[in-house]
């Protein structure tokens, strides 16, 4: 049986997308008049649709539904509908032009909403640091994992048990990242967890594990996992809940068997990056012994708006703008309890 360690969770490597090196297209973008032009016709955006053809009153109760506040689920939704509205007209703008002022972090921490005013009136500054200039996606990555190992998370507590842990770093650019794992952590870190890879093999070619507890009580289990990014160029949120029930067919360990229940997923986007396809309910296995892993994922594939043409990195793969790639959260689980969290990649 592998050994239980103490009742302090570690995660090693968490989900962030950070930005890589930004490269604009310099291919045919929009003239000076003809940005003024689409800024004088203006949106309406009580009328406009987004690619999914949802209106701004259906993405404002998405995202409050989420978790955000209503001022931001205002600001995402019209964010979204924005860019929209940029790729339908064909706009793609040119952020790389160094004619355009740069904006410091001292501008936008002072004046959040004036700032993101701007970027909603497509204001060319306001636009290149919104869109160029993201610490959440750069740092994000080490910083998170860096808390993580020293233990700088918040418990999860619900009537008075720990039922996970979370993560949550604000830059001063205005952008964070989150990531939190739920689930019973009783006698949590279990031996060589720092394995970056998926016991159960799947569509994906890249993983890190981002959690890890231990429960091995003979009854039924539930673990969520999730990751969260926020800026304001983009709102980004994955999660999977996954059911299972162990049972332990004899006193020893090597007859405890965990078996599947459900698998459920949930996705929201809107901005520059927004999920093109979700594929939210997944398992592979449907009973594993102490030695053995089960497995739920979510699975969505997210697009980068071409109106930017920016290079993105998330989870060090680079994607240009108009392109996409798929995104995972993972759990899996074995017999004893020992149970791990994961996000993976595939372009």
């Amino acid at each position: 049986m592998r050994k239980k360690l103490s009742l302090s969770l570690i995660f090693v490597l968490v989900f962030t997308l950070f930005f890589s090196n930004i490269n604009f297209v310099q291919a045919k973008p929009i003239t000076n008049a003809e940005l003024s032009a689409f800024k004088k016709k203006g949106i309406d955006y009580e009328k406009v649709q987004n690619k999914k053809g949802q209106t701004k009153k259906e993405l404002v109760k998405q995202f409050m539904e989420d978790g955000l506040s209503q001022k931001d689920a205002q600001y995402y939704a019209k964010l979204d509908l924005m860019v929209s509205e940029l790729e339908k007209a064909g706009v793609v703008i040119d952020l790389d032009d160094e004619s355009i002022p740069d904006i410091d972090n001292a501008y936008v921490r002072k004046s959040p909403e004036e700032f993101k005013e701007k970027v909603l009136n497509l204001d060319l500054p306001a636009l290149k640091k919104a869109f160029g200039n993201n610490e959440g996606w750069l740092k994000g990555n080490d910083d998170l994992n860096k808390a993580f190992k020293n233990e700088q998370y918040t418990d999860i507590v619900e009537n008075g048990e720990i039922v996970g842990q979370k993560i949550e770093i604000k830059y001063p650019d205005g952008s964070s990242v989150k990531t939190t794992i739920t689930g019973s952590v009783e006698d949590a870190n279990i031996e060589n967890i720092v394995e970056p890879n998926t016991y159960v093999h799947g569509p994906w070619n890249a993983e890190y594990r981002f959690g890890s507890s231990f429960n091995g009580k003979a009854t039924n289990h539930i673990r969520s996992a999730e990751w969260e990014y926020k800026s304001s160029s983009n709102f980004a949120k994955i999660n999977d809940l996954f059911k299972y029930k162990i049972t332990h067919l004899t006193p020893d360990y090597t007859g405890w068997v965990a078996d599947v229940t459900s698998d459920d997923g949930a996705v929201s986007s809107g901005g520059i990056v927004t999920a093109d396809t979700e594929w939210l309910s997944n398992t592979q296995g449907s009973r594993a012994y102490y030695n053995t892993y089960i497995q739920g994922y979510t699975r969505v594939k997210f697009k980068a708006s071409k109106s930017f043409s920016a290079s993105y990195g998330p989870l060090s793969l680079s994607v240009s703008g108009g392109n996409t790639w798929h995104q995972f959260v993972i759990i899996e689980t074995n017999g004893q309890g020992a149970t791990f969290a994961y996000a993976a990649h595939y372009r």
